[in-house]
């Protein structure tokens, strides 16, 4: 591929209010475009520019180390291709892959992807690994739902699909399945310690796996649960949608210690003892923590519809002793169709953070209707500034991306 366009990197600013803030932001807009810029809107390297007659392009994402941003293209003869490109807007590389994407990640060494996508005939998920700069490709797994993360070292992947969970390696190999449960969704690594979900006489238990030791069991829950994992690993931020031990049927409590969990509650559960605290009873349906811990992003339905006919989200933020409500955005149709319903795992490989915590973004129309990408910082006083137009935005996940 040819390089990329960087005319765009002399554009003047279009929120100079954000000037200040670090990192650089990946954005697709409404017609198409992804573009890597600062926060700001300078700097603006074009990634691939809009061709809806010939191709579609989805789920750009971030490599670790901040310096690749990789997404998908789809043309009209379905031929699917995964492109990566060094946000400087050198040289591309394109690997075709056997279908479109409905997530990706990478590996933390930022030299994998975990590629999940849908077949274009009978719609079935299907994962394969890819290593773009060898355009290697493994098949890994089929079979829905789909959801996976990587181990911190890169050499393994967590793989829960429909109901089955293992572990294996990135090339498909020396695959160890482990108990598990319908009722949970991202299995997640915190070093060599796999947290997930197994279903026992009492009904869905929250546990954790080290090795070939017994699971630890952390809590009870009911209906479906999701969790995002603080970043210093020692806690979740926890919901569950259902009453303890019911997973369409009731299991009374038997055989186990472990603390239930509360319904529609966003519950703060601490991995070594069980312990629990409430963050809020109103039922969140997106959390997001910040880089360092601080602070936990969340959004909930407003009840309070106000000018807005659409099911507009309220977000707020808990500093670990308080509760701030903030403004109150409607998602766009690609963030409320691909993204939030799906949030906990794509926590796995985005960011909506700054990598320094001071602001948050995200895309949408605000209270005075206006569709854009939105940046509101940490400093609530001041209310959200539009970054500019866009449908999709995610944050590099280090200073210098």
């Amino acid at each position: 591929m040819p390089p990329l366009d960087v005319a765009d990197a002399a554009a003047a600013p279009s929120a100079p209010e954000l000037s200040d803030l670090t990192g650089r932001l990946v954005v697709l807009d409404g017609t198409g475009n992804l573009t890597v810029m600062r926060p700001d809107g300078t700097e603006r390297v074009i990634l691939a520019k809009s061709d809806a007659e010939r191709r579609m392009l989805s789920h750009p994402t971030w490599s670790p180390d901040g310096r690749q941003v990789a997404w998908t293209e789809l043309g009209l003869d379905d031929r699917a291709s995964l492109v990566v490109a060094p946000s400087d807007g050198s040289e591309a590389s394109r690997t075709e892959v056997p279908f479109p994407s409905v997530y990706m990640a990478w590996d933390p060494r930022s030299e994998q992807i975990a590629f999940v996508g849908r077949d274009v005939e009978d719609g079935s998920l299907g994962m394969v690994t890819v290593a773009p700069s060898a355009g290697v490709i493994n098949h890994i797994d089929s079979g829905a739902p789909f959801y996976l993360d990587w181990a911190p070292t890169g050499e393994g992947l967590a793989i829960h699909v429909a109901n089955r969970l293992a572990v294996v390696l990135p090339d498909g190999g020396d695959r160890v399945n482990i108990p598990s449960s319908g009722s949970f969704r991202v299995p997640t690594f915190v070093g060599d310690t796999l947290i997930h979900a197994i279903d026992t006489e009492s009904g869905p238990i929250l546990v954790t796996s080290t090795g070939d030791a017994e699971p630890v069991e952390i809590a009870r829950f009911g209906g479906t649960l999701a969790y995002t994992v603080h970043p210093d690993g020692e806690r979740v931020a926890a919901l569950a949608t259902g009453p303890p031990g019911f997973d369409g049927d009731r299991h009374e409590r038997a055989g186990t210690e472990a603390p239930d969990l509360s319904p529609n509650e966003l519950t703060l559960i601490d991995l070594s003892t069980g312990s629990q605290s409430i963050v809020d009873d109103r039922r969140a349906v997106v959390w997001h923590w910040s880089p360092n811990g601080d602070r936990l992003l969340f959004g909930t339905f407003e009840q309070q519809r106000s000018h807005l006919t659409e099911y507009p989200i309220r977000w707020h933020m808990w500093d670990g002793t308080s509760t701030t409500d903030l403004g109150i955005f409607v998602p766009s149709a690609l963030l409320a169709s691909q993204y939030l319903p799906f949030f906990d795992q794509f926590e796995r490989s985005m960011s909506v953070w700054s990598p320094d915590g001071s602001a948050f973004v995200y895309a949408g129309r605000g209270e005075d209707r206006e569709a854009a990408v939105w940046v509101q910082r940490t400093d609530v006083e001041a209310g959200p500034s539009r970054q500019g137009p866009g449908v999709f935005a995610a944050w590099a996940p280090s200073p210098e991306g």
